[in-house]
């Protein structure tokens, strides 16, 4: 079992994780990990720990509402929103 801490202590109900996307390293050491709250976080795959999480909810570059995730071969993170009608890249940097 997995959890993650809550960016808004403000939300009721726990965190519930809805999309998972693996990065594109041979042994997937990261899972990117998307909740409901709209903000993707990074996980250490094999000990659950958690990263780092970024953005803030909103319809501005930068801003999203989380509804899909997925990793390309470089190991960019596109979030796909339904509500806003369109698809960020977020460049992956400091890789390993």
């Amino acid at each position: 079992m997995m959890t993650l801490p809550r960016r808004r202590a403000d939300l009721p109900g726990r965190p519930e994780i809805y999309w998972i996307a693996f990065s594109p390293d041979k042994i997937q050491k990261y899972m990117y990990v998307g909740v409901p709250e709209g903000l993707p976080w990074t996980v250490e795959r094999e000990t659950g720990k958690p990263i780092s999480a970024f953005g803030h909810h909103g319809t501005m570059a930068g801003q999203f509402g989380l509804h899909d995730m997925a990793v390309d071969s470089k190991g960019n993170l596109f979030i796909g929103e339904a509500g806003g009608h369109r698809v960020q890249k977020f460049k992956a940097v400091g890789k390993d």
